[in-house]
């Protein structure tokens, strides 16, 4: 082997013999690559501290934001809606720490799941059933969600009947535009 040689952008790669038919050596040129275009991340994180109320057909309401950056997603601390400025393909994730609250009829059965328009969207739910005052449970779900035309509003919704939501955060990322 001869040499390697990085050559302009957008140049052909060549390679030519600078030995002889029966000692060849080869020496390349390889093009540099075109420079890629980076882009900034747009995604927002909210979350709740304190405990709060939940009931069924209530939406949760997020009382912080966390860190952001662009203008693809906005929301207002205390509020439940997020609203999505830019069509395109998201990520959301969800996660909260749930118990049963008041006067709850056992087995209690809390469904929390992500609303678009007014509409829920599909593998978005995430289900847990108490069966007494005594338990807490985790629950999360991330999931792909398409958003053809903005603005357009998220809302995270509780099913089910009264209940504590704590420990409470989303992320919702943007992925691109829709394909």
């Amino acid at each position: 082997m001869g040499t390697v040689t990085t050559g302009d952008a957008g140049t052909d790669a060549s390679v030519t013999n600078s030995g002889t038919t029966r000692d060849a050596v080869f020496d390349f040129v390889i093009p540099r690559g075109d420079t890629g275009k980076c882009c900034k991340p747009k995604f927002l994180n909210a979350f709740s501290t304190p405990a709060q109320p939940g009931s069924d057909g209530s939406a949760l309401l997020f009382d912080r934001n966390g860190a952001s950056q662009g203008a693809a997603i906005s929301h207002t601390a205390g509020a439940a809606e997020f609203t999505v400025q830019t069509p395109g393909n998201y990520v959301v994730s969800f996660h909260a720490t749930l118990a049963p609250f008041g006067c709850a009829v056992f087995p209690l059965s809390i469904l929390i799941y992500l609303e678009n328009q007014g509409v829920q969207v599909p593998d978005t739910g995430v289900r847990h059933t108490f069966h007494t005052t005594a338990e807490a449970a985790n629950v999360a779900f991330a999931q792909v969600v398409q958003v053809p035309s903005a603005p357009a509003t998220l809302k995270f919704i509780a099913s089910g009947g009264n209940f504590l939501y704590s420990d409470t955060a989303a992320s919702i990322w943007y992925l691109g535009p829709l394909s």
